[in-house]
């Protein structure tokens, strides 16, 4: 399982849910559009952040690149600390919880790993570790 960034588990929809008034206040929220244009503008951000180096892409980080480019702060350390020893997550575990934090924050379009992006990637690690 550390070799899967994310990991969740869907529940099953309603019936209702998918073709009754609930659905349609869900497509409005969160339609294809929209979703490719915040996906093509964390690329974006990320391309312009490793512009001159060969990385491309977030989950190409490792070692001092992480370090470089998914700084945490003192609030951010102190919670990634947290989760490693209460997840009991692995090195790699806890450098992937990084990455999808830092890809979640491209996608909010924030410069800075906060807690809320920490907070997020971890429950995307739910079937791995918290469901035991």
């Amino acid at each position: 399982m550390d070799r899967i960034d994310l990991c969740v588990e869907a529940p099953k929809t309603a019936l209702d849910s998918l073709y009754g008034k609930s659905a349609r206040q869900v497509q409005k929220r969160m339609d294809s559009k929209s979703l490719r244009e915040k996906v093509l503008a964390a690329r974006k951000q990320q391309e312009d952040r490793y512009k001159g180096t060969n990385i491309r892409f977030n989950s190409e980080l490792k070692g001092p690149d992480l370090e470089k480019y998914c700084y945490l702060g003192k609030k951010e350390s102190e919670m990634l600390e947290k989760l490693y020893v209460a997840l009991d997550l692995s090195a790699r575990a806890c450098n992937k919880l990084v990455v999808v934090a830092r890809t979640i924050a491209d996608l909010e379009e924030s410069g800075e790993i906060h807690t809320r992006h920490l907070a997020e990637a971890v429950c995307y690690r739910a079937a791995d570790k918290l469901g035991r």
